[in-house]
């Protein structure tokens, strides 16, 4: 893992905005339609390792491709949508 994901990872733990910002909110708007959100995915698809992911995430809704906590990985800006990882369009870029 990336030294810079890790940070990522331990700093979305301790943002907290009353006002959630607009691109904020258009991630979880995408994120929560999409087809790889933990909560988006059949029971019957769903594996072991999803789930054990979404216990890891304090049973927060994750991605199922990154396994990251959608509600943290949407408040960091330096992070992008992980459907790239699987040769898709990603929905959501790095926000500047």
């Amino acid at each position: 893992m990336q030294l810079s994901k890790l940070k990522n990872i331990i700093k979305s733990r301790f943002i907290y905005n009353r006002k959630v910002p607009q691109w904020v909110k258009e991630r979880r708007k995408h994120c929560n339609g999409c087809e790889y959100n933990f909560k988006n995915k059949l029971k019957t698809k769903l594996t072991l390792k999803d789930i054990w992911w979404f216990i890891l995430n304090n049973f927060n809704t994750q991605c199922t491709i990154c396994n990251c906590g959608i509600k943290y990985k949407t408040k960091i800006k330096e992070e992008y949508c992980s459907l790239e990882n699987i040769g898709e369009k990603p929905k959501w870029d790095i926000q500047k």
